[in-house]
């Protein structure tokens, strides 16, 4: 018998120990970063453009290496794991992922099969592209070509392929980019079910209480705050790094806690 994947899973703990990232010409983009994001957990990143975020994604996936400071998955070192397992342990999901259109939604699927290639027999290739997306509602569209889905479905199939890849920590990279506020909610409740650990770069900061069970805020740089939405994302904060006023509220139908946004006033 086949054995379909379980996403769920102890291991996925992220540390980032004192980092620092400079550029050629020594200009800082990160400084003395130290964060913690535990198994199965679901950090967002935020703060104002050039705050460091994407920098911060691509050192956790090996992109980039720091100047300082070390970055480990599991207490490994990910600058000492090789790039094939790298691909088995971390799946990445991009704002720039511009897949041929001409793709199929299964054969887009099975390209997060590439790193365990040599490892898995064809018929475990089909059954894990299979579970994935039936994962993500997709089970109806597998021979349809990428070019013909909606933006929501195409996000749907660029996370079933990373979720092919088994990992165990999903990155995304704003993944509501260029959708609609519904297919957003969507998109970030599928991402909190899949039992990983989920670090994600988000804009829209009324989409991170829903979807995070912490916050990293960067400015300039720098880790300001870390925390649940509600402390890392505190009024003060908020004023601070966005030039925006936070107010806690309570949906009176689901007595979920969220954060709402406004401009200040003058």
């Amino acid at each position: 018998m086949i054995a379909l994947p379980r996403f769920e899973g102890k291991r996925g703990r992220l540390d980032l120990a004192a980092v620092d990232l400079k550029t050629r010409d020594a200009s800082r983009i990160l400084l003395a970063v130290d964060l913690t994001v535990e198994p199965g957990e679901r950090l967002a990143i935020v703060g104002p453009n050039g705050a460091g975020k994407t920098s911060l994604l691509r050192l956790l996936f090996g992109r980039m290496r720091p100047t300082g400071g070390s970055v480990s998955i599991d207490g490994r070192d990910v600058a000492c794991i090789s790039m094939a397992e790298r691909s088995r342990l971390i799946a990445v999901v991009g704002q720039s992922d511009h897949p041929d259109g001409r793709l199929t939604v299964a054969d887009y699927v099975g390209l997060g099969r590439i790193p365990h290639r040599s490892r898995s027999s064809a018929g475990h290739h089909t059954a894990v592209v299979a579970k994935a997306c039936e994962r993500l509602g997709l089970s109806d569209l597998k021979g349809r070509q990428l070019a013909t889905l909606s933006g929501g479905e195409q996000q749907r199939a660029a996370i079933a392929r990373a979720m092919a890849q088994e990992p165990v920590v999903l990155v995304l990279d704003e993944p509501t980019n260029h959708l609609d506020p519904r297919a957003r909610a969507d998109m970030l409740d599928l991402a909190r079910s899949l039992g990983i650990t989920v670090v994600a770069v988000l804009h829209d900061l009324a989409l991170v209480s829903p979807f995070a069970d912490r916050v990293a805020v960067l400015r300039h740089g720098r880790l300001v705050a870390h925390g649940t939405p509600d402390e890392a994302l505190s009024a003060a904060t908020v004023r601070t790094v966005f030039a925006m006023d936070c107010f806690p509220f309570t949906n009176p139908t689901t007595g979920r806690s969220l954060l709402v946004f406004d401009t200040p006033a003058e």
